[in-house]
């Protein structure tokens, strides 16, 4: 994003305000995928909840397949390099997105 160069507080804002628009399209367009997109992007850095944003766009009536990639984005330090992200993360989060990140590799 554009303004995570700046002040913190400010990035918080504008992302709460980009947050309540984008739920209210998500209200009125539940089954579109890249609605849901937008909320996992504007979700960092709470991984569960980028976790649960990027799923509903893979899964919705319309779903965003690019978001597959960003999934994996998430996915992909968990799975690498855990030892750094047990550290980072509780391990109840870290533990849950990686067996997550697992389910989402096997092959179909």
């Amino acid at each position: 994003m554009a303004i995570e160069a700046t002040d913190m507080r400010d990035r918080e804002d504008w992302s709460n305000v980009a947050r309540m628009w984008y739920n209210r399209a998500a209200d009125r367009s539940p089954t579109t995928g890249r609605i849901q997109h937008h909320l996992a992007l504007l979700a960092r850095p709470n991984v569960i909840r980028e976790m649960f944003y990027y799923t509903k766009a893979l899964i919705s009536g319309v779903p965003f397949v690019k978001a597959r990639d960003s999934i994996m984005l998430v996915f992909t330090p968990f799975l690498e390099k855990f030892e750094l992200t047990s550290q980072k993360y509780p391990k109840m989060e870290s533990s849950l997105v990686t067996a997550a990140g697992i389910l989402f590799r096997v092959p179909r």
